[in-house]
């Protein structure tokens, strides 16, 4: 119930915005990520981008990115090539899935199982 009340505090203000502690998250706060497996949705741009990055760079073992467009993780995927290495970036698998689909989700989310 704490982190329900810190993240309304962070996000509007208010006298309980004043208690919260001042730590911030950095990248290194992030640990290794060896023999780990991680699903990203929307990982091919912007924010989930970011985080495929991130995931990637502390090793994490093989990375799902679901997303609409195949066009666009092609290009995410050229990206993490090139700032990461090919290495990282055959770490890397795409399912297509919309999201509010929940019979796509189930069908990505068996397709993982069966792949990992």
């Amino acid at each position: 119930m704490q982190a329900v009340k810190n993240a309304i505090a962070e996000n509007f203000g208010g006298d309980t915005a004043a208690n919260l502690g001042s730590h911030q998250f950095k990248l290194d706060d992030c640990p290794d990520l060896t023999g780990k497996i991680a699903v990203v949705t929307g990982g091919s741009e912007g924010i989930g981008y970011g985080l495929t990055q991130t995931l990637l760079s502390h090793n994490v073992a093989k990375l799902y990115i679901l997303s609409v467009s195949q066009e666009v993780v092609d290009g995410a995927t050229n990206a993490i090539a090139k700032d990461l290495g090919t290495e990282k970036a055959h770490r890397t698998k795409w399912f297509q899935c919309d999201m509010s689909d929940w019979k796509s989700v189930k069908e990505v989310a068996e397709a993982i199982k069966n792949d990992a």
